[in-house]
């Protein structure tokens, strides 16, 4: 009956609970809406310096939520998925800094709002 159909339903979208902790259910759904915005920002955002702001405040705020809810089920991994984060905006502040920018005044005020 309907406890079947239930159970079925679940097996069907286990892979983006099992992941998480019983209470943190929903953050399936923030981790594919996060990786599909990034794939999105190059089409969606005009502009070098607009994309970068764009992607850098998403990760940021991203790593932020994610240590504050504390989702994956194991301590470990929430720590790993922090350093992970942490690594990923420097390495993008880095390549942010080697990049050849059109000497226009907003680039260069959205370029000193990132770094």
């Amino acid at each position: 009956g309907v406890r079947l159909a239930g159970l079925r339903r679940l097996r069907q979208f286990r892979f983006l609970f099992v992941r998480f902790q019983p209470d943190r259910y929903y953050y399936g759904l923030v981790f594919v809406s996060r990786s599909l915005t990034l794939c999105f920002v190059p089409i969606v955002v005009p502009g070098l310096d607009l994309q970068i702001l764009f992607i850098f405040s998403l990760i940021l705020w991203y790593g932020l939520a994610q240590q504050q809810l504390l989702p994956w089920r194991k301590r470990s991994i929430n720590l790993v998925d922090g350093v992970v984060n942490i690594f990923v905006l420097v390495v993008f502040l880095c390549g942010t800094m080697a990049s050849d920018f059109v000497d226009e005044v907003y680039g260069i005020m959205v370029m000193g709002f990132v770094t």
